[in-house]
């Protein structure tokens, strides 16, 4: 977003009378003082929701802008719709104009009050208009037939329509708008092929529409004829009392509306004129009998202003809204419908399923509740003297800001930027209360909002990630289409770091929501609670917290000027980690002791919200703890000898799968910073160190298994985990447990997964927006899930892959071979190829370029979009010479190279030692390929706090070496495939060595195979089959089978 302006906080600007220059407010003559009270509080309305300025910038002159637009054009889009309201104006009328009262753009009602209403808020409005200017000098052959073709057709190519094809349309038509809505029914309902728009019309409003005609019509067609001033009009024939056309029209509509709810107003003042009478009587308003589901109603006004009101409070509004609130209720009520067709057996079967609009919000709700850690969007209210922030209001460049036209046709505003109002003042001057203010305003006008305020000690709010997180769950809350873009990335799988703001901003905004074209303006308002008071302290009632009343208190506090009144930040941390220590030790968090008491539930426990946070908060108050005290540590060691199972399984109950690493890194921070004052070598430590490495190990071998079945952190997984871990050695042993034979590695090996090609050879990798991908010699190109490892999609190349890269944004993957640079989407479309004359080194891109060196020392620069080379440079090899004047350039192709930060910056690289690897998107997984193989790797060392985040750490966290040696007698001796007997006591098993080996399934004791049968000689063998026969196959990856 660009910062168009920069306002400072204080009073507002006052001109050179003295008057405040901000507070000239003209309604016209239709809204003074002279009204009844009423109006004068709608009138007040206006005034408070549209600015002076507001009104100036839209003001117009220009006849066909008074008009309005022809066509169908979007007015107002909700952000959840669920129904649409089109307006089709009468004879003369426009797309505006037959709406709105005078000039005065607050008045267009249908536009900027129908939003406003509470029970209207999920309805996104349209208006349509068309050339009905009997007036006009141009000849017109058209009658209501063309118009209504015209609006039908319209409605079925509408985009904003089109997004929604289950959602009711309710149609609202003034005078010869209600034949053009009748006419545009009837072609919908005789459309057989497109029968979707006829289904979906479901409410028809008609003001003073002359069903049966009217005398003023056959009056103006002969004037029209007799004066020579204009041609007379089909369209007006079609109105006139007693034409056939209008009968026919009544026929064809009540054929096809006898499910469809009516609503007919007619006028009751005559129009001051020619004839200085009713333009259409209560007869021919009506639809009468036939229609059993028409309501009829009056309104006191003439036939021009049936449609035009003077305030929010005029009666004929209130009247009208009254009607539009009652039939979007009911048609809402009855939910949404949707039907399943099963065809099987050569005959249709129907399931119809019912889901009301509310249980589905809820369930998506609680969807994005779980995804981003955020339960309800922030109350943020602060009490204040009657009067106070009024002074904002009556800016006219706060106004400007907060009612900024919504332009919803982007095509005729191109240069439009969102714009900030930015508030600056010295601490205690009150932005927190004038930012409530301006929220609790937004709220009242209705305007999408989303607003966050960073509180000075409440350390989650000070976070960028939970500010990231708690935007995004506002945005979604108050738009569909926001919404089902982050309830999509949950449906598919993505996980995240939820304190990573750079992860968050990067999938979740820059690659999902900022993706979106929403239509709507969403205001968000930022604050920093900095507030003066007479004490230190100060109590949220709403909230049921305590807060320090400003940052100053906190600073003072915590310096050396404080003396006795000194608080010790390290101190208090300690004492608060003990506090949560003792609850997670309590009887109430003890684990099960035999596995037949998993998940039952005991006494029933009051509710601990101090308990709550103890289990998600701990491990912050121990890394931020003094490191001096023995205590603390004393008490960490006992919770992971007793309690750290039943955390485990509540952590992950609660779908917290990243607390397992946050809280590895909080441990490993501590002990890097006490090793500094404390020898590390006695048992708490060993206790400790061990279990930072293995809580990290439990999210990544065994995420998936956590979070189907929590409980089984008690007795399955703990027996599957290396000997000399500290989960094995304290909880792995149990009786109740799983007893594993066999090779058992040690220690965590690091390698969370590996994945066998077969025949397959791979050349390169590359990792990015949760995606892995391996490009083969054969031509194809893998796609697997970072976090799961499963393969989610092959993409058939062609040609030996050299490079792959992955989009950010997640939208499509760059190719590289010998003579071609590729682009696909992640469906394995092809979106465009660009020929090369030399092999690509290294490729990468930023938001709107590809960027690649090829080893004829160029440097290439691609649009992203479509493919074209947008520059090419030459860097020739120069060894290095003292004497810049003896520097020559030499035939050298380089074999790697490397761009900085911005692609501003290009390294060049000749030495060999061809290095396949690549991170993960989230920083926590090393991955490496090997001819057929590909490994995803968990070091320890990436699993700690970010430099931003450590507190008084210079030290390596300390890594304990593999052997190399150990490592590959292990993988050599690795179970790929398995077969069991049906009639003998024995498996059958082969390793990554090609051994084909059998095991006794009766003595466990012995971890050995009974007898190695055979071998394929170094190739791994696949599969394995047995018969009753005792006849035994196996399958190698070479495609060799041995029986």
């Amino acid at each position: 977003m660009r910062l168009n302006k920069a306002h400072a906080c204080g009073p507002p600007a006052h001109s050179k009378d003295g008057t405040n220059a901000a507070a000239n407010f003209n309604l016209p003559d239709a809204t003074k003082a002279s009204q009844p009270d009423g109006q004068r509080r709608g009138s007040s309305f206006l005034r408070r929701r549209f600015g002076s300025v507001w009104t100036q910038q839209r003001q117009t002159t220009n006849e066909d802008s008074m008009k309005g637009p022809l066509g169908l054009r979007l007015l107002h889009s909700s952000p959840r719709p669920l129904i649409d309201l089109i307006f089709v104006h009468g004879l003369r009328g426009g797309s505006i104009k037959t709406w709105r009262k005078g000039n005065d753009p607050r008045l267009f009602w249908p536009k900027y009050w129908l939003p406003m209403e509470a029970d209207l808020s999920n309805s996104s409005i349209h208006s349509f208009g068309y050339d009905s200017d009997w007036g006009s000098m141009t000849p017109s052959i058209l009658n209501v037939h063309d118009f209504g073709r015209a609006l039908y057709e319209e409605m079925k190519s509408s985009p904003s329509l089109r997004e929604r094809p289950n959602s009711p349309i309710i149609l609202i038509g003034h005078s010869m708008g209600g034949l053009v809505i009748k006419k545009a029914y009837i072609l919908a309902h005789q459309d057989i092929a497109h029968q979707q728009i006829a289904e979906r019309i479901r409410c028809i409003f008609f003001l003073a529409t002359p069903h049966w005609g009217s005398d003023y019509a056959s009056l103006l067609n002969s004037i029209l004829k007799v004066s020579g001033f204009s041609s007379s009009r089909e369209y007006i024939n079609d109105i006139t009392k007693g034409s056939t056309s209008a009968q026919l029209l009544n026929e064809d509509f009540g054929r096809y509306a006898s499910n469809l709810r009516i609503y007919s107003f007619h006028e009751t003042l005559p129009t001051i004129g020619v004839s200085s009478s009713l333009i259409v009587g209560r007869d021919s308003a009506i639809l009468g009998v036939g229609f059993r589901n028409e309501v009829s109603r009056y309104m006191n006004a003439n036939h021009r202003e049936i449609c035009k009101f003077d305030s929010p409070e005029d009666s004929n509004y209130l009247s009208l809204k009254s009607s539009l609130t009652s039939a979007v209720q009911d048609l809402l009520e009855d939910g949404e419908l949707c039907v399943i067709l099963f065809r099987g057996l050569g005959r249709a079967k129907y399931i119809l399923v019912i889901l009301s609009h509310e249980e589905s919000s809820k369930l998506q709700l609680q969807k994005l509740q779980t995804f981003l850690g955020i339960s309800t969007i922030p109350d943020e209210h602060y009490e204040k003297l009657e009067g106070s922030c009024q002074w904002l209001d009556e800016r006219d460049d706060f106004r400007e800001w907060r009612d900024a036209q919504d332009d919803l046709d982007t095509s005729h505003n191109a240069n439009y930027n969102p714009s900030l109002y930015w508030v600056n003042a010295n601490p205690g001057a009150g932005k927190t209360v004038l930012a409530s203010h301006v929220v609790s305003q937004l709220e009242e006008f209705r305007l999408q909002r989303a607003f966050y305020h960073f509180h000075v000690g409440r350390k989650t709010s000070q976070s960028l990630a939970y500010f990231l997180r708690s935007v995004a769950y506002q945005m979604a809350a108050s738009n569909t289409a926001v919404c089902d873009e982050v309830v999509k990335l949950y449906n598919e799988g993505f996980t995240f770091d939820p304190d990573n703001a750079r992860a968050i901003w990067s999938k979740i905004f820059r690659a999902g929501i900022l993706q979106l074209d929403v239509k709507v303006r969403l205001l968000s308002t930022k604050s920093a609670i900095e507030r003066l008071c007479g004490q230190l302290v100060s109590v949220d009632k709403q909230a049921s917290l305590v807060h320090i009343v400003h940052l100053t208190v906190r600073e003072f506090l915590s310096s050396n000027d404080a003396e006795e009144f000194k608080i010790s930040k390290p101190k208090s941390h300690e004492r608060i980690a003990l506090t949560c220590l003792q609850l997670l030790i309590s009887p109430v968090m003890q684990p099960p002791r035999h596995r037949l008491l998993v998940g039952q539930k005991g006494p029933e426990q009051a509710a601990s919200l101090l308990l709550d946070y103890s289990i998600t908060q701990f491990s912050e108050h121990i890394f931020g703890a003094s490191s001096e005290s023995d205590q603390l540590l004393v008490a960490l060691d006992k919770f992971l000898t007793t309690s750290i199972l039943s955390w485990v399984e509540r952590i992950v109950n609660r779908k917290f799968l990243h607390h397992l690493i946050q809280i590895s890194r909080n441990f490993k921070g501590y002990l890097d910073r006490r090793v500094k004052y404390r020898s590390p070598l006695n048992r708490y430590v060993s206790n400790i160190n061990s279990w930072a490495a293995d809580l990290s190990r439990l999210a990544t071998k065994f995420g998936i298994a956590l979070t189907s079945q929590p409980q089984s952190i008690y007795f399955l997984i703990p027996p599957l985990c290396p000997a000399e871990t500290a989960i094995y050695w304290q909880f792995g042993r149990s009786s109740d447990g799983l007893m594993v034979s066999g090779f058992k590695n040690t220690n965590w090996d690091h390698c969370a997964a590996t994945l066998n090609f077969g025949a397959e050879t791979a050349a390169t990798v590359a990792c990015d927006n949760n995606l892995i991908s391996v490009g083969f010699e054969s031509g194809d190109i893998h796609l697997y899930n970072h976090s799961s490892f499963q393969k989610e999609r092959v993409i058939k190349h062609g040609a030996p892959i050299d490079l792959l890269l992955l989009d950010p944004l997640g939208s499509f993957v760059v190719s590289s071979s010998i003579k071609y640079l590729t682009a696909w989407d992640l469906e394995g479309n092809l979106l465009w190829q660009k020929r090369l004359r030399s092999r690509c080194i290294v490729l990468t891109s930023s938001l709107t370029i590809i960027a690649g060196v090829t080893m004829s020392w160029r440097a290439f620069r691609w649009d992203i979009a479509t493919g074209e080379q947008i520059e090419e440079h030459l860097y020739p090899y120069q060894p290095f010479n003292p004497n810049s004047r003896l520097q020559v350039d030499m035939v050298k192709a380089p074999f790697k190279a490397s761009f900085g930060h911005g692609l501003e910056l290009l390294a060049l690289a000749y030495r060999n030692g061809p290095t396949i690897l690549g991170f993960t998107s989230d920083g926590f997984n090393l991955v490496d390929i090997v001819d057929h193989e590909m490994k995803i790797w968990s070091p320890a060392a990436l699993v700690r706090k970010t430099m931003e985040e450590e507190i008084n750490i210079s030290e390596q966290a300390i890594i304990s070496p593999v052997t190399k040696g150990q490592f590959v007698a292990f993988e050599s001796s690795k179970i790929r495939s398995t077969v069991a007997h049906e009639t003998l006591t024995a498996v059958f098993v082969g390793n990554y060595r090609g051994d084909v080996s059998v095991y006794d399934t009766v003595n466990t004791e012995n971890s050995e195979p009974m007898a190695i049968l055979y071998s394929h000689h170094g190739a791994m063998v696949k599969c394995l089959a047995v018969t009753n026969g005792d006849i035994i196959a196996s399958g190698d990856v070479n495609g060799r089978v041995q029986v």
